[in-house]
Order: structure tokens, then sequence, then C-alpha cells
């Protein structure tokens, strides 16, 4: 029985946990797109 209150109690953590995960890759996928383009449109043309 001390199982099935373990588990219990874990589930929310390890749901949470995924939730969080899954939050910060898409944060981190949209964001990280527009940032090579901001960086690339930023440089100066010093060779020209």
């Amino acid at each position: 029985m001390a199982n099935k209150k373990n588990s219990k109690n874990v589930a929310p953590l390890v749901i949470a946990g995924l939730t969080a995960g899954l939050l910060v890759s898409a944060y981190r996928f949209v964001f990280a797109k527009n940032k090579p383009k901001a960086k690339h449109d930023t440089t100066p043309k010093d060779s020209e």
C-alpha cells in the first residue's frame, strides 16, 4: 500500500516536469529562429 501512496505523490510532479520541459523547448524553438535573423541583419559590412 505504501507503493500506491508514493506513486500518487510522484505523478503530479512528473506531469509538471514534462509540461515545463515542453514549454521550455517550445520557447527555445520559437525564439531561436528569430535570433540568427536579427544577428545576420545587424552585422556591419566592413569588407565592401
